[in-house]
Order: structure tokens, then sequence, then C-alpha cells
């Protein structure tokens, strides 16, 4: 792997790549993580035939927070970042994979990435202002999603509340992530919320083409799974999704194995010459509900 930092408008960005040499992809991950958490990605066989990409948000991993005064962070302001960080490579094509709140950021920027040849949102279905009740459960962490600063007590809390059966290591990494974390981030991506300040993510999935992949774990403490199935009843989203069975929200951690297959035949299928096969190999019709069965 390849770490560095990278100045994006002004912030000082940690970029961790991959040594593959193929279509690049852009991993964007959540609420108190960064780039980092990608590492098993970026060191397996799909990190060595893609040019993979995890980027940490400002005020994340080692990147920088915010250099002007900011009162509140929306998602469509995290979704500008995401563009600004593709544009900074000038590549021709790209797959994007965003997870939790970096699923939604490239939503909310869909629009603008008109080079991205396939989306992997994972633990990140599509959502509106209208339609928060029906995406969420209630939030296991009890408010510490938006909350600044956080003991140590309260972060290995936050932490266990994104995975189902990772190691003991992996769970470790998460929280150290979460205690580096800018505090004023979460209280100023809460303030936009509470604001209403979401895009509709449903609408902007459906005016797009880019093939879509879903994933989900079957024991996701902060999304309601039937959600997922009220999305794939409206013939209008082009996507399919794949359920991980004993996988939490972090489904990288809990299931590492079976991630890089599933995200590894996506990628190759929306980067071959033949686009117009299905985004993941099946023998049944695309847009679709599906169970992978890797060993983790």
């Amino acid at each position: 792997m390849n770490k560095y930092v990278k100045e994006i408008n002004g912030i000082r960005t940690e970029i961790i790549e991959s040594h593959g040499v193929g279509t690049p992809v852009f991993i964007f991950h959540g609420n108190s993580s960064g780039a980092s958490a990608y590492v098993d990605l970026l060191q397996s066989e799909v990190g060595d035939t893609y040019k993979l990409i995890a980027v940490s948000f400002p005020g994340h991993g080692e990147s920088a927070y915010y250099r002007e005064d900011v009162s509140e962070v929306t998602i469509e302001k995290l979704g500008e970042f995401t563009v600004d960080v593709v544009n900074s490579f000038g590549f021709d094509r790209y797959v994007l994979i965003g997870q939790s709140l970096g699923g939604h950021a490239l939503l909310e920027s869909l629009p603008a990435h008109a080079n991205a040849a396939g989306l992997v949102l994972v633990s990140s279905p599509p959502i509106a202002l209208s339609r928060l009740g029906d995406a969420f459960l209630a939030d296991p962490t009890d408010g510490l999603l938006f909350k600044g600063e956080l003991s140590e007590q309260e972060c290995a809390r936050f932490g266990k509340a994104f995975v189902q059966t990772g190691s003991i290591d992996k769970l470790q990494e998460l929280i150290t992530l979460i205690e580096s974390t800018h505090p004023q981030f979460r209280e100023q991506l809460g303030a936009g919320l509470g604001a209403g300040k979401v895009l509709d993510e449903v609408a902007l999935l459906k005016q797009s083409d880019l093939p879509c992949l879903m994933l989900k774990g079957e024991f996701d403490r902060f999304l309601n799974s039937a959600y997922y199935d009220t999305l794939l009843n409206d013939d209008k989203i082009k996507a399919d999704v794949i359920t991980f069975p004993g996988a939490g929200h972090a489904i990288q951690v809990d299931l590492p194995t079976a991630f890089e297959v599933v995200v590894g035949q996506f990628i190759a299928n929306v980067t071959s010459a033949n686009v117009s096969k299905p985004a993941v190999a099946s023998s049944q019709e695309s847009h679709e509900s599906q169970e992978v069965h890797v060993n983790g």
C-alpha cells in the first residue's frame, strides 16, 4: 500500500492506495471512520488487481478538518468533497464505493460523477427526508453518532454497534478511528441533519443509469432491513441488493473475505467490455435481493 496526504481544496487529505494498476476505485467511509478501515480490501487480490483509493473525509483518520468556520456539515457538502477528490486525480473512468455516510455523500453528488462506471453502496440505501423513519432503526448508540467529545467508554460502545462477529483487533481499530475523529464533525453533521438538509437520494438514484449494488448486513443495528424491500419494489430503481448473513453495519469487518469477493466481482463486471450484463453474476434477473454465501 501507499499512504500519503493530498491537498483537496486546502484540506490536507489522507489517501491510502493499493498496488493494483487496473481501473481506479474510490472508497469513502462512514461517520467517525477512516481510509484505514479498508486496509484488508486494499491488501487483497482485489487491491492487487485494481487501483483502490481509500479516502478519509475532513476530520477523520489523518485528514485535517475544515479550515473555514462551519456551523454545520451536510451530506451534500461531503458529496462535493468526493467530487473534488475524484476530479483531482483526473481519471477518465472509475468505480465508486461508499459505506454508510460515505454512500450517502456519493448519492447526493451522483450527477457530478459523470465518469463513474459503477456504484457500490455498503450499508447505505438511498434516503430522503420523508423516508428517514422507514430507513433507520432506533439509534443503537443513543446519540453518540452526533455527540462531540466522547469518553473512552462511549467510543467503545460506538464501535461495538457497527460489528456483529468481527475480530477484537478489528473492533479496536474502529474504536481508534472513532477516538481520532474531530469532535466537531459529529456535532456539525447532526446540526445539518437536524435542519433537514438531506437531498432526495432516491430520486437521484432513479435518475441515474449507473450500475448499482447495495450491500447490507443481516444484523445491521442501524438500518431497517425491510426498507431495502421497498426500494426493490420500485421499478425505477435499478439496483441489486446482497445480504451478508451474520454481518452487522461494518460488513468489511465482519466478513472481509465475502466482502472482497462480492466487491471484486462487481468491479470486474462493470469495467468489462460487455457492460450490458448484470452488475452481479446470477442465473436470475437483475434488480433483485440475494444472499452471499462465502466464508468470511
